[in-house]
């Protein structure tokens, strides 16, 4: 199983459920600048969007978290700079293309405030270019794979509700071990058959992320 680091925009929480959270897992949580609710975990998976989608099961009916989606971990320069230890001036070089010109940086993920980058791929970069490893251990899901994610969480909600009332009926056996809620994420849009077997599956063994926390991680994120 590969350990990916995963950020979820998710709505505010209760203090019962934050708690469950924190008794969970030792992640990360927050509210950025803009008054959005973060947590941030390591998720286990064969793949990216596997791995997404079993902690946002987790999270979903496990925790009772309503999640709303998949963040894109974006950094400028002076973000850059902080996280890899190196100068503002040393990024500046790399981000005009003025060294390592032969393996260019990669290519910003926005310009927005003078460009921001996506962190897992200036980790890859590093990597591979500097012979560094600012993550340990760590793999970070792609642009490509965080919007398949999203796009998920987005198919899955209708589904999710449309199956709401038949999972409260079948699954009423099961509610003093497993947490029923009207989440917004689920593994799949499966029927309500498919979700009474999948409860049943979690509730046996649920897949369960784990954190590493990267020590200098800011606890604000734009």
């Amino acid at each position: 199983m590969s350990e990916y680091e995963v950020t979820f925009i998710v709505s505010p929480m209760s203090e019962a459920i934050e708690d469950k959270v924190f008794e969970a897992y030792d992640c990360v949580s927050g509210e950025t600048h803009g008054g959005q609710h973060f947590i941030t975990l390591t998720a286990k998976g064969p793949d990216a969007v596997e791995a997404i989608k079993r902690a946002a099961f987790d999270l979903a009916v496990t925790m009772g978290v309503e999640i709303d989606r998949i963040d894109f971990d974006l950094a400028a320069r002076g973000e850059l700079a902080y996280r890899l230890d190196k100068t503002p001036q040393a990024v500046g070089l790399w981000t005009r293309g003025e060294r390592h010109s032969d393996n260019p940086f990669p290519e910003r993920f926005s310009d927005v405030a003078g460009g921001v980058w996506l962190w897992g791929d200036v980790v890859g970069w590093v990597r591979e270019v500097l012979h560094e490893d600012p993550a340990p251990g760590l793999l970070f899901p792609t642009r490509a794979e965080i919007d398949e994610a999203n796009a998920c969480i987005r198919r899955d909600y209708a589904e999710a509700a449309k199956s709401q009332f038949a999972l409260h009926l079948k699954a009423a056996p099961m509610r003093a071990h497993t947490h029923v809620v009207p989440f917004r994420v689920s593994i799949d849009a499966l029927s309500g058959a498919d979700w009474l077997k999948v409860l049943q599956d979690a509730n046996e063994e649920t897949p369960q992320p784990t954190v590493m926390p990267r020590p200098k991680r800011v606890t604000h994120r734009d």
